[in-house]
């Protein structure tokens, strides 16, 4: 298992993380977190802001796209703010966490049996960018650390991690 886990790059970042065991009774990860299903949207919203970024670059008017893309900013704040009270609501506390493609490990109150699949959303600061995984509990210390081996890790999630261990690991070395 350390040699598995140790495949992957890992970083140490910080993190807002919310667990749940898996059961039969919901179809996909977000479902499991209610309390802050703003993320779902969060995820169509930054679809829209990659294409509206596109069709900006292509306007010739530099006064429009001076106009449109603060327009964005005030969106994206506005979304911000939604996502800081959606965390606020459901409790959840900022830690450090070390994370990488095969698994993560973070502390966590709760205590689950060994071999438990867990749907976990990660939640990275202050960029707010969201990770949606399934993982097995594989190690929980007597200090509540768990150690999680992802399972099912979906293209366009792992995808998303990449980018941020990218641009963590950039910043890490930059300072």
């Amino acid at each position: 298992m350390d040699n598995e886990r140790r495949e992957y790059f890992r970083v140490t970042t910080n993190a807002f993380v919310a667990v749940a065991p898996i059961d039969q009774d919901h179809n996909s990860i977000p479902e499991y977190f209610p309390k802050i299903s703003q993320f779902t949207l969060h995820q169509q919203l930054e679809e829209i802001n990659n294409d509206c970024f596109e069709q900006l670059n292509l306007l010739k008017d530099k006064t429009a796209h001076k106009i449109l893309n603060l327009q964005n900013q005030k969106i994206d704040i506005v979304l911000k703010l939604v996502q800081q009270k959606a965390i606020e609501s459901a409790n959840l506390v900022t830690q450090s966490i070390e994370i990488g493609e095969g698994g993560m490990s973070f502390v966590s109150k709760d205590v689950y049996g060994l071999n438990t699949e867990l749907a976990i959303m990660v939640i990275f600061t202050p960029s707010y960018q969201v990770v949606y995984c399934q993982g097995t509990l594989v190690d929980q210390s007597s200090q509540d650390k768990c150690h999680i081996q992802f399972e099912k890790l979906a293209e366009t999630q792992r995808q998303k991690l990449v980018q941020h261990l990218m641009k963590e690991q950039t910043a890490q070395r930059s300072s």
